[in-house]
């Protein structure tokens, strides 16, 4: 994500009270991730505002906040295309939320963000998850010859298997795994929640096959408690961890767009697929609300598609009798 500071040239403005806003939320254990992802939204807005010569908090009312949401509603962005809904919603969550913190803390006498409606939530399914031929087509083209390949082929293992998020495999350290438990710790994962879910035997193999034998060629003063890290011995990104999933994945001439966050849907999809009740799956992929999970019931096709084979009157071709 660019980098991008909020504008606090005016003394006593909006901008200032972004500042003091995001450091507010540092201060009450919001996340570094939900803070370093708000403030470029608030950034924005705050450009917004002062192209409009509002400036001060006293001057965002209701009819701002309206206006706005309309002018997202109209952006387009470089492709010609629109916002998402689900865009549109964070940005408008960001200012709502601010204009919250401000009335609570005595900044505004009222809300004036209290009334006002996010978009009405798209109903969209999750599409192109990989088939389990294609998962292993991607991961078989880590070289595990090469120590790079061998940690690789490791972490596309572990991603796989636990459906943990990139951010989440990037933080793993040392003790996080429980190799004769068969389990694997999310510390503070999204949303600043912990969870203990499983980790299977093909992953953990490959784990302990990087550990013993490439981990301590990258391993120095820098590395820590870190699972796993970089050539230069950093603890490994996420955008690392993308970057290098997308490469296998062309590598591999799959044409389904994505990078970790596809191993995460396929892994979901795979384990409802062969009858994993959705509960367990919303424990596994850490979701706070059972609806989020329940995205992953819509693409489960194989099953419906047996169902459709064996109820429809014209999903297969049946031996029909001899014209009279």
């Amino acid at each position: 994500m660019k980098r991008v500071e909020i504008d606090v040239s005016v003394k006593g403005g909006i901008g200032e009270y972004m500042v003091i806003y995001l450091e507010w939320m540092l201060i009450n254990n919001y996340s570094a991730e939900s803070v370093r992802c708000r403030k470029p939204d608030l950034s924005s807005i705050n450009n917004w505002l002062m192209e409009r010569g509002v400036n001060m908090p006293t001057e965002i009312t209701k009819s701002v906040i309206e206006q706005y949401q309309k002018f997202l509603f109209y952006r387009r962005k470089e492709d010609g295309n629109p916002l998402s809904n689900q865009r549109q919603s964070v940005l408008i969550v960001s200012i709502r939320a601010f204009c919250k913190w401000m009335s609570k803390n005595g900044y505004l006498l009222y809300n004036p963000a209290a009334d006002i409606d996010l978009p009405k939530r798209e109903h969209r399914i999750i599409r192109g998850v990989l088939t389990s031929h294609e998962v292993e087509s991607i991961i078989s083209q880590a070289n595990t010859q090469s120590p790079v390949g061998l940690r690789d082929r490791a972490i596309m293992e572990v991603i796989y298997s636990t459906g943990i998020r990139r951010s989440e495999a990037a933080a793993l350290k040392y003790d996080d795994i429980d190799y004769e438990r068969g389990s694997l710790f999310v510390s503070q994962g999204k949303g600043k929640r912990d969870r203990l879910i499983p980790i299977g035997s093909r992953a953990l193999k490959w784990l302990e096959k990087y550990i013993n034998e490439v981990r301590a060629m990258f391993e120095n003063d820098l590395s820590g408690k870190s699972l796993f890290i970089s050539l230069k011995g950093e603890p490994i990104t996420a955008n690392r961890l993308s970057l290098s999933f997308k490469e296998y994945r062309r590598s591999a001439k799959i044409k389904k767009s994505g990078a970790c966050h596809l191993f995460r849907h396929s892994m979901a999809t795979a384990m409802l697929e062969n009858g994993a009740d959705i509960r367990y799956i919303q424990e596994m992929l850490g979701h706070k609300n059972i609806e989020t999970t329940q995205l992953y019931t819509h693409v489960t096709i194989n099953t419906l598609k047996d169902v459709h084979t064996k109820t429809h009157p014209s999903a297969t071709l049946r031996r029909r009798k001899k014209p009279v």
